[in-house]
């Protein structure tokens, strides 16, 4: 027998099923580039929620009535990292 009928050719391999959520590092958090995915962080922020990468700090007024700064004194935000 020869090699070529002892071993047919495989067919090619469907794509993988990509799903839902992206597997690399490229597609994911997309909204951390806001110039190029302009719409995806729209998207993100239409849905109540804080673009990968950024922080909005939603609790000013709260705060400063709690710490009552007087005048002179400075207030800092010092949340580390992306949290909120």
């Amino acid at each position: 027998m020869s090699e070529d009928a002892s071993n047919p050719a495989r067919p090619p391999r469907r794509p993988r099923y990509r799903g839902k959520n992206p597997r690399r590092f490229e597609e994911k958090y997309k909204e951390g580039d806001p110039q190029r995915y302009a719409e995806m962080v729209a998207k993100v922020l239409a849905s109540g929620k804080t673009p990968a990468g950024s922080h909005r700090p939603i609790m000013v007024p709260e705060v400063l009535a709690a710490l009552t700064p007087r005048v002179g004194e400075v207030a800092v935000d010092c949340t580390l990292g992306h949290g909120g």
